[in-house]
């Protein structure tokens, strides 16, 4: 029989469960403002150069050509014009809505810098949700944790930029896998896919992995339940399949392909506009900034000199986790060490689980034809064994697209190691370390208060280095916000 205390006690938790994620949800906006308002203007990469844009078109409600002198860098020759182009219109939008109740120029750049904090607000609610069909218990706050609280994510959270936008956007494609793998691929979830897809687009070039990871856990699913149906209904699911494969594309032309058609039109077929904003850069930019001059093929180094020796590795590692100003205001020492431990014993943790799944797969697994992810214990709730196999790997194959990016941008064009370019990895990573926690403590400390314990700690450092970040540094060194 359930007693009166048993009801309350589940009402509470009920209560605490609905009202938590919100709480959380709506401090992290307060963070990320508080860093908006803290920051100069400027006192972050290209935010100057970014803002000519975001100005241009909320003044003259039209998207300029990057070939237009009035967005023109007069260092680099280029525009952020020739980029993607969401951010910088939702920036606009923002800032064309303030200018009706304000002509101060502090307070337009300010709403100009609200996208990025509504880009990171909108990447802790997508990582709440993931986590719930994902992980299981306390460690779902953990891996929301290490995304909502990592410095970086501020940082890019509180000025112009568009690698805030492309963290978004691979938090919507992940949920939208989740939705399309977990539930089935309904219209609701094709068109979320296809909404996800072109956001992705129009955020930035680093992010771009989780377009094609997309075609490959649609289409392979899709591919395995087309396998799994009796032969007669066969045909019906093809249909299906190129039906909603429509669906999505005409989605994404309508959404994102106006973008590329656009650059085609205007840059004689450089649909990408990487291209034509080369050769303004070589036409009008200094030398020591044209495209390639200040690369590592440029100035003569290897591969591993420029990883190692010139500390590629280590400055992305750093502003991975934070790096501000122009890469010149840095956290202790401890912090960067810290987040490091934490990673590197996280994923470790997961190794176990690697090798007796490589030992097993051409027994218990191959022979029940599953994906072994019982024997990595990375059951996720939901989700089949084959679906969870699926995801598990392309999360896994997400995470060195962007850091293959980064090298690939630094080696042959410009020698910028930025933790920006490679975070578009970091709801994967925060899976794996999540997960690897989650075992290693279940399996070190049988006692779940102990575990609890340790889960605390962990939460507790990702709050200090916040705080520090932003209480310690930014603050002391900028002044109060305001």
């Amino acid at each position: 029989m359930t007693t009166g205390a048993t009801r309350g006690s589940e009402r509470l938790a009920s209560s605490v469960e609905r009202l938590l994620p919100v709480t959380f949800i709506v401090a992290c906006f307060v963070l990320y403002t508080t860093w908006a308002w803290t920051v100069p203007f400027d006192a972050a990469p290209d935010e100057n150069m970014r803002y000519r844009l975001v100005r241009y078109i909320s003044e003259r409600h039209v998207i300029p050509s990057g070939t237009d002198p009035a967005t023109r860098d007069a260092i680099w020759g280029t525009s952020y014009a020739f980029e993607p182009i969401l951010a910088a219109l939702v920036a606009a939008l923002l800032r064309s809505i303030a200018s009706l109740f304000s002509t101060d120029g502090h307070v337009l750049y300010l709403a100009s810098r609200f996208a990025s904090v509504i880009f990171g607000t909108g990447t802790v609610a997508l990582s709440i949700l993931i986590s719930r069909r994902l992980l299981h218990g306390i460690w779902r706050w953990f891996f929301v944790a290490f995304i909502a609280l990592l410095p970086q994510l501020a940082f890019l959270s509180c000025y112009l930029n568009s690698d805030s936008l492309a963290i978004f956007s691979a938090a919507l494609i992940i949920y939208a896998w989740l939705r399309g793998l977990r539930d089935g691929w309904g219209t609701g979830n094709v068109l979320l896919l296809g909404l996800a897809i072109s956001v992705c687009l129009l955020s930035y070039f680093t992010a771009y992995g989780f377009v094609l990871l997309s075609v490959v856990v649609y289409l392979a699913d899709r591919l395995r339940a087309w396998r799994r149906a009796p032969v007669g209904e066969r045909p019906a699911h093809l249909r299906q399949t190129l039906v909603q494969l429509g669906m999505i594309c005409a989605v994404v032309l309508v959404l994102a392909g106006w973008w590329f058609i656009r650059n085609a039109y205007l840059y004689n077929g450089d649909f990408l506009g990487l291209r034509t904003s080369g050769e303004q850069g070589m036409l009008y930019g200094r030398d020591f900034a044209k495209p390639g001059a200040s690369s590592a093929l440029a100035k003569g180094w290897g591969l591993w000199d420029m990883l190692v020796h010139h500390g590629w590795i280590v400055i992305t590692g750093m502003s991975s986790v934070g790096l501000f100003g122009y890469k010149t205001v840095r956290l202790p020492a401890a912090i960067y060490g810290g987040y490091a431990a934490i990673t590197v014993a996280g994923m470790g943790a997961l190794v176990p689980g690697v090798v007796r799944w490589g030992a097993r797969r051409g027994t218990k697994a191959g022979e029940q034809g599953t994906s072994g992810a019982e024997d990595l214990e990375l059951s996720a709730p939901g989700l089949t064994s084959w679906d969870q196999g699926l995801l598990h790997g392309v999360l896994l194959v997400a995470i060195p697209i962007p850091v293959a990016l980064s090298i690939y941008h630094s080696y042959t064009q410009d020698f910028q190691p930025q933790g920006r370019y490679v975070l578009p990895m970091l709801l994967p990573v925060a899976y794996f370390v999540a997960r690897g926690f989650e075992q290693l403590a279940t399996r070190t400390f049988p006692n779940p208060n102990v575990r609890i314990a340790v889960f605390a700690v962990l939460c507790a450092w990702f709050v200090f280095a916040t705080w520090l970040a932003l209480a310690g540094i930014i603050i002391p060194r900028y002044g109060p916000p305001g």
